[in-house]
């Protein structure tokens, strides 16, 4: 059997945190105009991200601290990449998925010549129930369905060049946290 291409917590944050990095989201979230629809390499849509909103890591530093050491600690034991600090101006994606709403098969990456995206964090954000919108990371055999991560609070973390893609919203509403782990460019 593989070993898993992911880490994952049940419950790291409750749902009062939740509360409060989506306050978060709604004073500091910003649509950016630049980003409002993702391409696949020949063109095709992968999701309209008009729904995403950045917030500055300066406003969640305090509330992610935790995860950030932990997620620290997981690369230190398992993957050994340098990672950089979080710095002030980079940003966490607040995603917000309806029903029809999905993100297909896509790597998370950098097009910056001083740093590559290394780690790929998730906190399911919902604040109420949905279906569908299941977390499906690809590895050797084929899709798998990350069920874990349905739930409020629960985090998942993997390398950011494994692809992955969140199925279509059949019923509800689910939110998610996205930010990244960078460091030196790979070469």
């Amino acid at each position: 059997m593989l070993p898993e291409q992911w880490f994952f917590w049940e419950n790291f944050f409750t749902k009062k945190e939740i509360r409060e990095l989506n306050a978060i989201r709604d004073e500091f979230g910003r649509i950016e105009p630049e980003y409002i629809e993702a391409h696949d390499e020949d063109g095709k849509s992968l999701k309209n991200v008009s729904k995403v909103k950045h917030v500055r890591y300066e406003h969640l530093a305090e509330k992610l601290q935790k995860l950030d050491t932990e997620v620290r600690r997981i690369n230190r034991l398992n993957y050994g990449y340098h990672l950089d600090e979080p710095l002030g101006d980079c940003s966490a994606c607040f995603n917000d998925y309806e029903k029809g709403d999905d993100y297909a098969w896509h790597q998370d990456g950098s097009n910056d010549v001083r740093y590559d995206l290394k780690l790929t964090v998730l906190i399911n954000a919902s604040l109420e129930d949905y279906e569908g919108g299941e977390l499906q990371i690809f590895q050797a055999g084929g899709p798998r369905t990350i069920t874990d991560f349905n739930e409020s609070g629960n985090v998942v973390v993997f390398k950011s060049d494994i692809p992955h893609r969140c199925t279509g919203v059949t019923k509800g509403k689910r939110s998610s946290i996205a930010f990244w782990k960078s460091g030196p460019r790979f070469v």
